[in-house]
């Protein structure tokens, strides 16, 4: 359920700064682009039984807020992430089709064809909060462990801000609209790196708690008798259940332990700096 609508501060200063100069118009026509573009990510987020916490509304996108903590299988996720680019597509041949019937003049269809396009492909950008953000995270998900996946993907996030920072200060060096965006994606940046201690307890987190796996996929992972508990934490993914098998040496050691117990171990016996010999032979 969603709690409730969120206009961000940002929103009000582009919003005012459309008023002075004479652009509401267009402010208009942006923000009507932006609310169906997050309109088809809370659909297909509600398709799937997403928990919606809050839509935000920026002056150049928005973000739907989901209490979900990565543990949603990978094609829901593309499916939910791709919901909004999608939109721009039908509201495309929309456009023309209002235009072709003379229900709107060809200048505001070109202006509509303009804004509609920059905001699709600004959104599809490899760079965090931004849906491409989130895409490259699930494409290094499916290559990497979660708690790396999601610092790789905010290092190469990051060097695309500074790429798309670089040439906006070349080709608008003047536009007062374009350093708000890039001070949001870099504040964004920052607090996605700060919280990422919390982004991934609250993935384990959920991984203790969930009673049914949505993805039934069984991935073995062979570990040494002497590793720490929370470094053998550190080595498990998105979109499978683990099952951890033990080695003493060269030799696996049976039987194959559940995910569900070193998670036990972690947050209930605050085992974090056991090894795991040590956590099952004294038990």
């Amino acid at each position: 359920m969603i709690n409730k609508f969120v206009i961000h501060p940002l929103f009000w200063a582009v919003f005012s700064i459309s008023m002075i100069t004479g652009h509401f118009r267009d402010f208009i026509l942006v923000f009507c682009l932006i609310f169906i573009h997050e309109i088809g990510h809370t659909g297909a987020a509600y398709f799937f039984g997403w928990r919606i916490k809050k839509i935000v509304f920026l002056p150049f996108g928005g973000v739907a807020e989901v209490d979900e903590h990565g543990n949603k299988p990978f094609r829901e996720e593309f499916i939910v992430v791709m919901a909004g680019p999608c939109q721009h597509i039908w509201m495309t041949g929309a456009a023309y089709f209002l235009m072709t019937f003379n229900i709107w003049d060809p200048a505001f269809y070109e202006q509509f064809l303009t804004y509609n396009f920059m905001i699709l492909f600004f959104n599809l950008l490899p760079i965090w909060p931004l849906d491409g953000g989130k895409l490259l995270f699930l494409a290094c998900a499916r290559r990497y462990p979660f708690k790396r996946a999601h610092l790789v993907s905010l290092v190469i996030s990051l060097h695309f801000l500074i790429v798309f920072a670089m040439v906006c200060f070349i080709f608008y060096p003047f536009q007062l609209n374009v350093f708000i965006i890039i001070l949001f994606l870099g504040a964004a940046h920052y607090r996605e790196w700060r919280h990422h201690p919390y982004i991934y307890l609250r993935f384990l987190l959920e991984r203790y708690h969930a009673q049914k796996r949505d993805c039934e996929k069984q991935l073995f992972i062979e570990v040494q008798e002497t590793a720490f508990l929370q470094d053998v934490l550190k080595t498990f993914r998105k979109g499978v259940s683990h099952r951890i098998i033990l080695k003493q040496g060269m030799k696996p050691r049976h039987p194959i332990i559940n995910e569900y117990d070193l998670l036990h171990l972690f947050f209930k016996e605050q085992k974090a700096w056991s090894t795991v010999a040590e956590c099952f032979h004294s038990k």
